[in-house]
């Protein structure tokens, strides 16, 4: 008991200290539809984790929503280095990561309901799209601390993003990536009501 106290008490803390940096750079804050790429659903992207020695050479997925709007939701690998204690499929890895989109949309907030803690901000963002070029900003954290990320690619087509370049402002290092995003229709109609009032307000 002590200890799910103390836990408890802890996360508080580190919700109520918690610090919006980079918000200055956030500069996607225009509303506006956007139709160039497909929105009733996600995108993936596939990668090995070279670093982890207990993945086992193990396919894991990155994982963004695109609304129509103009924000975006990115899902982490939420479930550990090993899918159901096997070495991790592309398979396995899309079933657990779309559990977890699933358990975020029903436990998020309305938008309407939302406080003024930063929390809200966790993995949500804005993108654009002009000429093929898609931007995209979000916010990331660290020990309750919120940091901006910032990320290019070329639309490929309707289907497929290749994203080439990444910044991070927390450490102010930018580097080429090389990450293609492959789109599977998914029901994610409920991030439509959990945007973060606090992005919105960015007008």
């Amino acid at each position: 008991p002590y200890t799910t106290l103390f836990r408890s008490l802890f996360s508080t803390f580190l919700i109520s200290c918690s610090i919006w940096h980079n918000k200055k750079y956030f500069t996607l804050r225009e509303n506006i539809k956007i139709d160039r790429i497909q929105n009733k659903g996600y995108y993936y992207s596939i990668y090995t984790n070279k670093e982890c020695i207990d993945c086992d050479g193990g396919k894991f997925i990155h994982m963004r929503v695109f609304l129509n709007n103009g924000y975006m939701y990115y899902v982490q690998n939420g479930f550990g280095n090993k899918c159901d204690g096997n070495i991790a499929t592309i398979d396995c890895s899309i079933q657990k990561s779309e559990k977890m989109l699933n358990e975020q949309m029903d436990i998020f907030l309305d938008t309407s309901k939302q406080g003024t803690s930063n929390i809200f901000l966790w993995n949500w963002g804005k993108y654009n799209i002009r000429n093929d070029i898609i931007t995209i900003q979000y916010f990331y954290n660290v020990f309750g601390d919120y940091y901006l990320i910032e990320e290019k690619g070329k639309v490929i087509d309707s289907s497929s993003i290749h994203l080439f370049y990444r910044k991070n402002y927390r450490d102010k290092r930018d580097v080429l990536i090389n990450e293609t995003y492959l789109f599977k229709e998914y029901n994610i109609e409920k991030l439509y009501d959990k945007i973060p009032k606090k992005i919105m307000s960015l007008r």
